[in-house]
């Protein structure tokens, strides 16, 4: 038998890191959208 108690963190843990994940990626997109706007701006 699973520990409950332990299934419930490994599935908070990993909704955690997966929300970190995309936070981190959606930063990286708005941060590449803006230097292409610069680079566009520049010429």
């Amino acid at each position: 038998m699973f520990d409950k108690k332990k299934v419930v963190e490994l599935i908070i843990f990993f909704e955690y890191f997966i929300q970190e994940i995309v936070h981190i990626q959606i930063l990286t997109n708005k941060g590449q959208h803006l230097f292409v706007k610069k680079r566009i701006r520049k010429l």
